[in-house]
């Protein structure tokens, strides 16, 4: 299984019935979310054994669009 399908498989169960997980030159952004959702979202993906990278998280401007960086 590839990263990208791992790490939408981890972060899915978090975003509820209206949050979108994909994607972006190896960015993932996460749209429809709240600020806690977001916060979650990292917890789970350093928790994770199967993640072994330090994440940077940003909000897109004033939106409810988070983007994960993986480094």
């Amino acid at each position: 299984m590839g990263f990208e399908t791992r790490v939408l498989e981890i972060v899915k169960p978090q975003l509820g019935d209206t949050g979108i997980a994909g994607f972006s030159y190896g960015t993932l952004f996460v749209d429809n979310i709240t600020e806690q959702q977001a916060k979650s979202v990292r917890e789970v993906l350093v928790n994770s054994t199967d993640i072994k990278c330090n994440i940077e998280v940003n909000r897109i401007g004033q939106t409810s669009e988070y983007a994960y960086d993986f480094v």
